[in-house]
């Protein structure tokens, strides 16, 4: 099952059949996949991103935890390790695990700024979406001249160009 069928789910009030498709996918990615795979870590991290869009933060954090961990040790330095690194702190905002959240979001957005050349061309959205992460996080926590400042940062952000067909 795909990720974007779970999401449907979840968008029309079938949470835990949705839920229920991303177990049984994460199941099969750990039965294929070494503990230390950087596959398994982004099925991982794609999952989490499903259960974060049908508002389940709780259960995308222990994904996004493992998904990061194995990417700390595999890619380090590797853009996808920041960008797992601010959907962590997306997943522990709403939870109101504030101290934790704010680092990994800052450090996120900062990995993925420094990183920004090889990041691909249909990932590009990445960075402004961790700037949103902060715009949310500065929200939720009443800071709004921070919020404000971010705001401008992603206003001032280039949106992703639409992709191009490979043309031979």
């Amino acid at each position: 099952m795909t990720p974007a069928l779970t999401e449907t789910y979840a968008k029309v009030g079938m949470g835990d059949e949705a839920a229920s498709i991303v177990q049984a996918a994460i199941a099969k990615a750990r039965a294929s996949q070494t503990p230390d795979s950087p596959v398994l870590a982004g099925e991982l991290a794609k999952y989490a991103v499903t259960l974060l869009k049908a508002g389940d933060a709780a259960g995308a954090e222990p994904l996004l935890r493992e998904a990061l961990t194995i990417r700390g040790k595999s890619k380090p330095d590797d853009w996808t390790t920041f960008n797992t690194r601010s959907m962590l702190g997306e997943a522990l905002t709403p939870q109101s695990k504030f101290s934790e959240a704010q680092p990994a979001l800052l450090a996120g957005y900062e990995g993925l700024k420094q990183r920004e050349a090889p990041i691909p061309s249909q990932a590009a959205a990445r960075i402004p979406e961790a700037i949103e992460r902060l715009v949310s996080f500065y929200q939720t926590t009443g800071e709004a001249e921070k919020a404000a400042e971010w705001t401008a940062k992603l206003k001032g952000t280039p949106l992703p160009a639409p992709a191009q067909p490979n043309r031979k």
